[in-house]
């Protein structure tokens, strides 16, 4: 929609491990549907910033999935 605000968050290695299953070879697997999958769900629909993201916070991904954030110290 027009007046709709999303958020992408970028998909870091881990989200593009996490395909089960999947042994990057012996399994054979859509490259199109799996990066779909994984890039979907890295949208949210809401304006998100990151100074306002709380630990344990989580948001619904257009692909009906959750995104969780974990705070670390460093």
């Amino acid at each position: 929609m027009k007046d709709e605000t999303y958020t992408v968050f970028v998909p870091t290695d881990r989200a593009f491990q996490r395909w089960h299953p999947i042994d990057w070879g012996f399994y054979p697997f859509s490259v199109p549907e799996f990066t779909e999958n994984v890039l979907i769900n890295h949208f949210v629909n809401a304006n998100v910033r990151q100074e306002q993201v709380k630990d344990g916070q989580t948001f619904k991904t257009l692909g009906g999935k959750e995104i969780k954030f974990t705070k670390k110290s460093e």
